[in-house]
């Protein structure tokens, strides 16, 4: 990490209010200040969350609190097993046979 990287999130850490979401020059990905709780101090996150239209494609994208957790999440991620999983699941949206209520 560079020097000047670790002064500009501890600027973000100081002055920023809790849960806001601080841009990056990354598209999707930004710095989320966690406040502070009762058992531990205020702190940094990245929130991934993909831009659309513009717009992010989330209310709330996924947050990673630690290079750990992005190792973590990049292995399962990367498994060819939840692309086949996820094509599966868009194959049957809107499939469902939509209930209607007899009044």
């Amino acid at each position: 990490m560079s020097e000047d990287l670790g002064k500009k999130l501890r600027q973000v850490l100081e002055s920023s209010k809790g849960w806001s979401v601080t841009k990056t020059t990354v598209e999707g990905l930004g710095i989320i200040k966690l406040p502070a709780t009762a058992t531990r101090p205020a702190s940094l996150a990245v929130e991934i969350n993909p831009i659309v239209g513009g717009k992010s494609s989330k209310r709330r994208g996924l947050i990673l609190t630690s290079h750990n957790q992005y190792e973590l999440f990049k292995e399962i991620i990367n498994n060819p097993k939840v692309g086949e999983l996820l094509l599966a699941i868009d194959s049957i949206k809107g499939k469902a046979k939509e209930e209607v209520l007899e009044i």
